[in-house]
Parts: C-alpha cells; sequence; structure tokens
C-alpha cells in the first residue's frame, strides 16, 4: 500500500480532531480536488455521528452534483477520473 497523500493526511488529522469548521473551510475551496477531500473528512464524522445543518447539507450536495475529472490516487496509481466515480459513496441524504 502506498503512503496517503498530503490532502488525506489533513483530512485524516481533522477527522480525529473531529474539526467539522476546518473541513468546511476546506469545502469551500476554488480547488474541486481540495473540495472532494473535505466531502470525504465529513462524510467520515458523518459516519461517527455528526450531523450537519441545512445551509451544510446544501454545500455539501452543491459539491456532489459538480461534474468534471479530478486528479486521483488509487493506491500508488495516480490518474485523471471522473469525479462522480470517486464521489458517488458519499451519501449525506440518509
Amino acid at each position: 500500500m502506498s503512503d496517503p497523500t498530503e490532502g488525506m493526511i489533513l483530512i485524516d488529522q481533522l477527522v480525529a480532531q473531529r474539526d467539522t469548521s476546518q473541513l468546511m473551510q476546506l469545502l469551500h475551496s476554488t480547488n474541486f480536488e481540495t473540495q472532494l477531500y473535505a466531502i470525504n473528512g465529513l462524510w467520515q464524522l458523518k459516519n461517527k455521528g455528526i450531523e450537519y445543518t441545512e445551509q451544510e447539507l446544501f454545500y455539501i450536495n452543491n459539491v456532489l452534483k459538480k461534474r468534471g475529472s479530478i486528479f486521483y490516487c488509487s493506491g500508488c496509481v495516480y490518474r485523471w477520473e471522473d469525479s462522480q466515480k470517486v464521489s458517488h459513496k458519499f451519501n449525506f441524504n440518509n
């Protein structure tokens, strides 16, 4: 298994600290890949019992609706990947 990316190291730290405020700031980044890292962290916290406001869910779902390509790490292979294929598992509607 490869080493985690710098982005995932940050997300893992924020999740460990349960820092939804910083994750929401990352969600508002102009960088789509950064937004998806934030979604990953927010989703992990959701699965640990964190609930989000309607406003936060609005922003989360807007990012999840975006389409495009992102530079994605899968193990030790980096490639361009469709964002919808990467983010399909992040469901905040239940």
